[in-house]
């Protein structure tokens, strides 16, 4: 339907979200952000906040 659709934000764990920020030193909003782009792959999204 056409609300599931509006709703399609990907939404990470507390733990994926952690662990991003641990593992490439910055805040929670650039670890989100980069899960985001990565569509959740957690190795993607520290890379790209670590090689930048």
């Amino acid at each position: 339907s056409f609300e599931e659709k509006e709703l399609e934000v990907p939404i990470f764990s507390e733990d994926d979200i952690m662990l991003v920020c641990q593992q490439a030193n910055c805040d929670e909003e650039k670890a989100k952000d980069s899960l985001a782009e990565t569509k959740g792959d957690i190795a993607q999204a520290i890379l790209r906040l670590t090689s930048g």
